[in-house]
């Protein structure tokens, strides 16, 4: 590490902690006992039994923190000991044996000192959290509290409270704003238990206030959309918005060199900050698209700069111009992500502005500069070119599966690692995202709470970290579940040819039916060891939430199939799943809060699951199969089109598909389908169309392969070559793999400034799709166009 990243390091003078000589702490802190004997004699500061001799004394003009830093010592220190401790206020009369709570410079907004001078404890900080926090590590270290979820805190009951005669323990966080956001992190007390001061934690008056918070209604991310809306500009000036593909398109970026736009931008930026005075932050960033734009202006700029976060740096560099002179202090956060990531050449951000980098490409099985993945690379590359750019550095880190929040997501043997790298990059802020939807994610209250204890200092060492919150978070079924835990995150894994990404499916090889089963069977050993204790075995529970669910989603997936075109049936064995399944269903309904996935209800994938119960595979060998608007899937029924009447369709219902998108809106999965994975397979659509008044692309269909990224054939189909009833069309043949998925889209239009339709046709009306178990290669027929790989 550079002198710089360890300056808090330096400055934090920490002694040797000693404990008091109980089993507790000893356990606890995996610390021998014995090692206490040579400590200076310790001060005793509450002692069961005994009245106090210690009280708690605060100054007269405390504030709010100051003051709740003092109730919750007393609290907690009764329910440790049972002394009940006064508190008083620092007078002349001044008891001799004192807990002072004393302001102190020089230790920013959290940090904190605990030292003993004779007889008195001081902990002293600053007024906004440092008190408060020191008064936690007062409990945390020598009480033993544990605050491990926002439900679960362990306060053992202990002989007394101690602390070592010669205690002298400094502390400053490593990263300045500290925030893991996971569901449960975003409780304003929990989140103070951890020593966490982020943006949407909305920490209250007793917490210190929200002093790192992003203001102006505008957030941390995407804030683009908000200060200029193209609803608002678009039909009056086309021209605010980005070049792409010869058209100005609304829902894309902006064009960061039109002076107007910087103009508006930092118009709203300034009365934002007027009406909220008392953020830090205000971001002006990319919308979560790409869609750049390509005038000419914009593009000599990201040329010049070998990067297209050059017209953004250039532009936020103006608008943070005019924030500092108006509002000095003031702090313009913008992304440096997807397409901006890679850090421009010739220009560095002002000294008021904070770049905000984002891995999402990235693996998360090794830490991100050890993986083996070429996306991994990248990155550190990009780290390094922005730390050389910037003393403000702000990192947006992943750490769950957001397409399933609850599959097991072996992702904790970096959490460490990579805050290291960021702290020793030069960044100062951290934001970890999680599962921020809903409680009970995959180990996240693990995760959360080791993001927290490492983002206040990454040096901690991770042994006894998992040890403690394993014991306090399980009691006696910590053994069973750290079991499944250490071999899940043992798992083997290439991350060159198969990284742990932050979208990963079920299906992946990586997890066996077999493991999951072993898992499950594990963590109902530890349920049984904790029957009696209600706390552990609810946690037990959420946490076996995890394989269950993820076992029956891969047994829906693969044997529930929605259509069968197979002679062999026998290949698909699904098992009885139901006692798993009403497991889940129960669970899911007492803990409440939990979601599934950021990108699909509850409802849907359940239902997924639910197919299981009493499923049975078709008896009758089908060569061919049809796959109704009940089996294709409608990605956004209401926008990208609807099922609707129609008493042409073969069942009377299709899928009607308005000329105002081309978006590749209806699937079917092949891991829906069940095939011979040897066969050849043939694909044909019923369709008709609303015809419109000129030429063009009417719609296409194809089959895309997700793991090779390829097509695997499409078929494009004009105006002059459909008819206005319904016919069927030919797509291609192709061998089937589970990575790939049928699409079907509306034609494709030029989108003109003035019109979002086509007018090569009205509307397109799939009716069903056709899948045929096929020896041979399909030949073009007439003149339409056929697409069959080997044969273009």
């Amino acid at each position: 590490m550079t002198a710089k990243a360890t300056s808090w390091n330096i400055e934090m003078t920490m002694a040797k902690r000693r404990f008091a000589a109980t089993a507790f702490a000893s356990v606890l802190f995996g610390m021998a006992v014995a090692s206490v004997s040579n400590a200076a004699e310790s001060l005793v500061l509450a002692e069961r039994g005994k009245p106090a001799a210690y009280s708690v004394v605060i100054r007269a003009d405390a504030g709010e923190s100051e003051r709740y830093a003092a109730a919750e010592l007393t609290n907690y220190v009764s329910r440790l000991t049972g002394v009940a401790l006064p508190v008083v206020v620092a007078s002349q009369s001044t008891p001799v044996r004192a807990i002072r709570l004393q302001v102190a410079d020089g230790l920013g907004e959290d940090g904190f000192r605990l030292r003993v001078d004779s007889v008195c404890l001081t902990i002293e900080g600053s007024p906004v959290r440092g008190i408060l926090f020191g008064v936690y590590e007062l409990l945390e270290t020598y009480g033993g509290v544990g605050w491990f979820a926002s439900w679960h805190t362990v306060v053992p009951e202990i002989a007394a409270l101690s602390v070592p005669g010669d205690l002298d323990d400094a502390q400053k966080p490593a990263y300045l704003l500290r925030e893991p956001l996971w569901f449960d992190a975003e409780k304003p007390d929990f989140a103070a238990h951890l020593r966490l001061n982020g943006h949407y934690m909305n920490l209250g008056a007793r917490h210190g206030g929200s002093g790192w918070r992003f203001g102006g209604g505008l957030g941390n991310a995407h804030t683009m959309q908000k200060l200029l809306p193209p609803d608002e500009f678009f039909d009056e000036h086309p021209e605010y918005f980005a070049l792409v593909g010869g058209k100005r398109v609304p829902r894309g970026q902006i064009c960061l060199t039109n002076p107007d736009v910087l103009r508006i931008v930092t118009e709203r930026v300034l009365e934002r900050i007027r009406q909220d005075p008392t953020a830090r932050f205000f971001g002006v960033s990319q919308r979560d698209c790409e869609d750049w734009c390509e005038c000419p202006s914009c593009k000599t700029v990201d040329d010049a700069a070998e990067s297209h976060a050059g017209t953004m740096i250039r532009f936020v560099n103006e608008v943070a111009k005019a924030v500092e002179r108006e509002f000095p202090g003031k702090i313009i956060e913008t992304l440096a992500y997807q397409y901006t990531r890679k850090p421009p050449k010739g220009i560095r951000p002002r000294n008021n502005v904070m770049p905000c980098l984002c891995p999402i490409e990235c693996d998360y099985k090794e830490p991100l500069d050890k993986s083996g993945c070429p996306e991994n690379a990248d990155f550190i590359k990009d780290l390094a070119g922005w730390a050389k750019l910037t003393d403000n550095l702000y990192i947006w880190d992943y750490t769950t599966n957001y397409r399933h929040y609850l599959m097991p997501f072996p992702n904790v043997g970096v959490l460490q690692a990579n805050l290291r790298l960021f702290l020793a990059s030069g960044a100062k802020y951290m934001f970890a995202e999680g599962a921020y939807e809903g409680r009970h994610a995959e180990f996240a209250e693990l995760k959360n709470w080791l993001l927290a204890k490492w983002m206040w200092n990454p040096e901690l060492p991770a042994g006894p970290l998992l040890d403690r919150f394993f014991s306090g978070y399980y009691g006696a079924a910590a053994p069973y579940v750290r079991q499944y835990f250490d071999e899940l995150q043992a798992l083997p894994r290439d991350t060159r040819t198969q990284p742990l990404k932050i979208f990963e499916e079920v299906d992946t090889p990586i997890l066996t039916d077999e493991f999951l089963v072993r898992s499950i069977e594990t963590l109902k050993a530890g349920g049984r060891a904790v029957l009696d204790d209600a706390t552990r075995l609810y946690n037990l529970r959420t946490t076996m939430m995890s394989p269950v669910y993820t076992l029956l989603m891969r047994r829906a997936r693969r044997d529930c199939k929605k259509v069968w075109v197979t002679a062999n049936p026998s290949r698909f064995q699904p098992k009885s799943s139901n006692g798993l399944i009403a497991f889940l269903e129960r669970q899911l309904g007492e803990s409440g809060d939990v979601r599934l996935s950021e990108s699909r209800s509850n409802d849907d994938l359940m239902g997924e699951i639910l197919k299981l119960k009493d499923y049975r595979v078709p008896e009758t060998r089908c060569s061919s199969a049809i796959a109704e608007e009940t089996e294709l899937t409608l990605n956004t029924p209401g926008k990208d089109g609807d099922v609707v009447d129609d008493p042409l369709a073969l069942n009377g219902k299709a899928i009607r598909l308005p000329n105002t998108h081309y978006r590749w809106c209806v699937t079917l999965r092949m891991s829906e389908v069940a095939y011979d994975p040897s066969a050849m397979y043939s694909l044909r659509v019923r369709v008709r169309v609303e015809k419109g008044k000129t030429d063009g692309q009417v719609f296409s269909v194809g089959v895309y392969d997700e793991a090779g990224g390829k097509s695997c054939g499409e078929r494009e189909l004009g105006n002059a070559d459909v008819g206005t009833e319904y016919a069927w069309y030919d797509v291609l043949t192709w061998k089937p793999a589970d990575s790939q998925y049928l699409w079907f889209a509306p034609g494709w239009f030029e989108r003109g400034e003035d019109s979002w339709e086509s007018t090569a046709y009205d509307a397109v009306y799939l009716d069903c799709v056709e899948i045929t178990r096929h020896s041979g290669a399909l030949i073009g027929i007439g003149n339409n166009r056929i697409i069959t790989p080997g044969k273009e």
